[in-house]
Formats: structure tokens, sequence, C-alpha cells
């Protein structure tokens, strides 16, 4: 019998013999495996300095014989062999933005997926200096974190929350290297005008009629903070170029001009209404400082006119009284804080002007200042009675699965006796409610379950796959390069691949296996990596994954216990990128079969073993 110590060291044995891991040592161009085997020296890498990973890749900052240093970012989203190392490309376009200085990388963190922080060194090595570096296709920029100045010489990334876009990093700074805690922290800046965190916000109304009386105006809030405050003001004409035009803006060219008049930009209500972006588009060498000096002198104009303030700040339904004109402009202050601006959803503006005095006798709607009165008496009980009117009328978005609001999908799932787990993102719900009725039909069935997991799978994020496709390419080539394969099997082999993953898109695999998709495999080692998950005749597995986030595996998990026929069981297991042996391999998908002989001491796993005889998988 074997002793505990005896156990403990038999399974410390397995794990390092079964664990491959790839390591850059200080030793320029060696691998070093866990055993702490060398093996292939490799050329063109150099001693590595600091290293960090995301999900598909790993970032290690090397130091060049010359005095320069690189970032190598290594693909390792799957890896062929052991002696095979991941293709990798360099950052060395690393200098300070706006100069021709370079940056000498010392230390790496990762922000999210294409995101990092480097810790750069100068030249002369008297200054350190926090950067963040954002990847793109060709390439990437650089930006300098100026909101952490101290001199940094350490940097970690702690865990990440998936309500925030950037995790916390902690950070050793200051000349008595005290620990630093990095937040991500979203601040307003003041306006410059008045000194406080204020903004405006300028809307004009077109009603399509000259003389239009206009009734109300409505605001509905996304975020009202404490300490925040909304002013309106309003006014009405027939003028569409109220305001003035846009020939005398200061900064703004005559030959501007032009060009934004025959983009239908004539006055300066139609300036603020095409935005920054637009007007720089129209003006082709406008620069977007120019662009923000043109806005900023339509605004000055803007506010000199004649403008109605209502009577107290953050009115949320605002009655108009004596107010028409084709034409309502309306102008929103919104104050905040630092930290916290009010946020604006929808606006509205009613009009034309009809109120309930239409429906009383001829002789309370008589010109004087009693009708005034009442009329305007009136318009308080209208405007309420208006919401209720609008709110029937929009009956019907509650029951479409298109329209209705997230709020309302569980209650209109409940009409349906639908039961989706709330985990769900809003709009595979409502895909889910739109395909009700032919899910129905299907449910209790493989092709039913499959399908209400793909529904979900779709609206989750992705894991790549589409290296999958390519390693399948790569090996065929090598065998044909090895002479294992003729031209003619080549070429039928690859048109097999793109046929097999023609129209789908890299992502998440799913298939289900229940007893009867066995019954020919008569070879119990065969059947084995199956039936093992497997706790009787009235059972089936589900093989899906690679799931980015663990919560996606929890919820399919939950998916298959509710939609599983009755009296049956069923499991989840989940695919995973790398090879994992007691089960975890699926033919053709992270192994392959190849006509090679397996010879002791020569063998590579998944290249040159085969299985032969009994253990053939029909």
């Amino acid at each position: 019998m074997s002793t505990l110590r005896d156990q403990a060291e038999r399974e410390r044995w397995q794990k390092e013999r079964c664990t491959l891991v790839y390591q850059w040592p200080l030793e320029q161009g060696w691998l070093t495996t866990a055993q702490g085997e060398r093996s292939n020296p490799v050329r063109g890498y150099h001693p590595g300095v600091d290293i960090a990973a995301d999900s598909s890749h790993l970032y290690c900052i090397e130091h060049r014989d010359d005095g320069s240093a690189i970032i190598r970012a290594h693909d390792i989203g799957h890896v062929d062999s052991p002696n095979v190392v991941p293709t990798s490309r360099t950052i060395d376009d690393l200098f300070v933005p706006g100069t021709d200085e370079p940056v000498y990388p010392i230390r790496i963190e990762v922000l999210t997926d294409q995101e990092l922080v480097v810790i750069g060194e100068s030249m002369d090595g008297t200054s350190r200096t926090l950067y963040h570096y954002t990847l793109d296709g060709d390439g990437g920029s650089l930006t300098r974190r100026d909101d952490f100045p101290l001199t940094c010489s350490k940097l970690l990334t702690g865990p990440r929350d998936r309500s925030r876009r950037y995790p916390k990093y902690y950070a050793i700074a200051g000349e008595r290297m005290h620990v630093y805690i990095v937040d991500e922290r979203q601040t307003n800046r003041r306006n410059p005008v008045d000194g406080r965190y204020s903004a405006q916000a300028y809307r004009r109304f077109d009603s399509g009629a000259i003389d239009t009386g206009w009734a109300r105006l409505t605001l509905a809030f996304e975020t009202f903070p404490a300490n925040s405050q909304v002013v309106t003001s309003y006014y009405a004409s027939n003028d569409p170029l109220d305001g003035g035009e846009i020939d005398r803006l200061e900064g703004l060219s005559e030959d501007d001009a032009i060009r934004l008049r025959e983009a239908g930009v004539e006055g300066l209500w139609g300036l603020l209404a095409a935005g920054e972006r637009e007007v720089a588009a129209l003006v082709e060498d406008a620069s977007a400082e120019r662009v923000e000096t043109w806005i900023a002198a339509a605004v000055d104009r803007l506010d000199e006119q004649e403008w109605v303030t209502t009577d107290s700040a953050n009115q949320r339904d605002i009655l108009l009284d004596d107010v028409s004109g084709r034409y309502l402009h309306v102008r929103l202050e919104l104050v905040g804080g630092i930290d916290a601006s009010p946020e604006i959803d929808s606006f509205r503006a009613y009009c034309p002007k009809q109120t309930y005095l239409r429906y009383l006798p001829e002789i309370y709607q008589a010109p004087g200042p009693g009708e005034r009165f009442l009329e305007r008496y009136l318009s308080v009980f209208e405007s309420e009675f208006v919401d209720i009117e609008e709110e029937i009328d929009r009956l019907a978005r509650y029951f479409d699965p298109e329209g209705v609001p997230n709020e309302y999908l569980s209650w209109l799932s409940s009409w349906l006796a639908i039961e989706y787990d709330e985990t769900w993102p809003a709009e595979a719900k409502r895909e889910f409610l739109a395909e009700a009725p032919s899910l129905f039909r299907r449910r209790g069935t493989k092709v039913g379950l499959e399908r209400t997991l793909r529904l979900y799978l779709k609206h989750v994020e992705r894991p790549d796959t589409s290296w999958m496709t390519s390693w399948r390419r790569r090996r065929l080539e090598a065998r044909h390069a090895d002479n294992m394969l003729a031209d003619d099997e080549l070429g039928a082999a690859l048109r097999r691949i793109e046929e097999q993953s023609a129209g789908h898109e890299p992502g998440h695999l799913l298939f289900t296996v229940e007893h009867r998709d066995i019954d020919r495999v008569t070879d119990r080692r065969a059947r084995q990596p199956y039936t093992r998950h497997m706790e009787g005749p009235r059972s089936f597995v589900t093989f899906a994954g690679p799931f980015v986030d663990p919560e996606h595996l929890t919820t399919v998990e939950r998916t298959v216990a509710r939609e599983k026929p009755a009296h049956t069981h069923g499991r989840v297991v989940e695919i995973r990128h790398e090879l994992k042996l007691e089960g975890g391999s699926f033919l053709g998908i992270n192994s392959t079969l190849t006509p090679r002989e397996f010879v002791l001491g020569r063998a590579t796993l998944g290249g040159d073993t085969v299985l032969k005889g009994e253990a053939t998988l029909l």
C-alpha cells in the first residue's frame, strides 16, 4: 500500500509529465520545458525582460544587443507541436507621441485584448513614464498616460470586472517605491465661460407649417445625479435662417462658406445640427480645431436671441404659453460635477397646440381673459391624459419581440410560457421569442436543443477558432511536403475542408451525442470517450465550447437541464482549445490520424501516433 507521500509524489510527477509550457528564458535563443529541459536554439530571439498575455497573444519585452528594445507579440491561440515556436511579430515603433524620441520599454501589462500598458524609459535612463498602447490591424498607437506622472518601476494587472472596460492595475512608483492603485475614472471638464462643470445642448424642431402653436416640451432623463440640474430655454420663429447666416462667423472663409452652402448648411442652426465631424468632412481642409471655433462662434451668436427660460430647473414637463412659429428652438443648460452629470434619454415637442377647451361649449371659447385662464387650466389635465393615450396607442409594441422594451421581455415571455436564463443577452431573448413557435415544435429533440443553444451562443462573445481550419490545412501541406500525400489527394482534402467550413463563421463548437449515434461502434475503447459521460441508456452528452467566459458554460448547462426531454439525463462537456488527454480530445478537431507508424523514441503525439487494429474508430 502506497503512503500519502508516495501518492502526492506520483500526482506531482503526473502533472509535470502531462504539462508542457513555453518559456522564453534570459539565455538567448533557447526554449525551456516545464521539466527544465532545453531544446531547439531559435534564431532572432533576445533575452526577455518582462512578459504579459491576453486571450490570444503573449507579449515579451526583448532588449537587443545594440541597446534597443522591442515588444514581441506571439500568437498562442494554438501550437502545433512542442518543437515549433508560435508565429510572432514585433512592435518596435514606440516613440513619444508627437516626437521622434524612442521609448525604451522595460515593463508591460495587458489592459484588454489589443491594449497594453507600458513603462517606457528615456534613452538617457533618467525618467520613466506610463504609456497606453493600442494595437490595430496594421500597427498601433502610443499614448502617454498623463494622469499618472510618477516614475514607475513595476506594473501588475488586478482582477477583471465585466462591468468595466479596464481592470485596476497596481504600480510601484515614486522615490519611496510606494504601491499605487491605478483605476479608470471619467471626469468632466470645466466650462471656460462660467468656470462650472456645465454644457449646452441646442435643438430645433420644424413643424412644416407657419405660425404653428407649440403646446408642450417633455424631457426623460437617463441619469440624474444629485447636485445636478437642467435649465430649459426656448423661442419660436418662422425664419429658417433665424440667428443669422454662416458668412460672418469668425474664422470662416468665403470659400468655406460656399462649400457649406452647397452642402445645404446655410444658417447657424444648420451648422449646429450638422456637427463637428460632418462639417469637417464637408470642408475637406478644415481641421477639428477650426470647426470647433466656428461652432463656438455660432453658439455665441445664438445666445443673443430672446430666449424664454423656465421658472425653475429640472422640469420634465413644460407647458408652452403663447409660443407660435414654424421652428421651435430649444436650449438645454446641463450642470453637473467633476464626476457626474445629467444625461437626457429623450426629448419631445408637441404641436399643433390643441387644448381641451375645444370640447367645451362655445361660450367658454370666447376670446378674453377667462378663455386664456381656462385654456391654461385645462392644459394641466391634458398633459397627463395625452401620456395615457400615447401609451394606449403604443400598447401593441409590448407584444412585438423586436419592439418590446428590455424590461418587459420577461413579462412577454410569461405569456408564452417561455423559460430562458436571465443571463441571456436581450437580443438573444428577442430572437427566442420570435422563434418560439418553431422551437416549441422541436422541443425535447436533439435538433431543438441544439437550435436553442446556438441561438444563445450566437449573441455572446465568440472565441477565435479560425486556427482549427488553418491548422488542418498546414498539417495536410506538411504531409504533402513529406511525400505522404499525392497532389490529387492534397487537392481533394483541401476542397473537403473548404466545403465543411463554408457558411460557418469561426466561433463556438456544438454537437450532441446520444446512444443511438454510437450504436455502430462495436469497440469498447472507441465508445468509451463518449459513454463515459453518459449515466445510462436514457442519457446524452452535449459537447460545446470553447468559451470566452466561464459564465457562458454555466448558462449552457442550465439550458440543457431545462430543455432536455423528460426522464432523461443530459451532461455538458466543454471543448477547449488545447489537447487534453483522458476524454478531452476530439477526432478531426484537435487530434488527427496519420498513416505514419508509431516508433518508440521517435514518435510525436498527434503527428506520428495512429489508431490501428481494434482501436480503429468506425
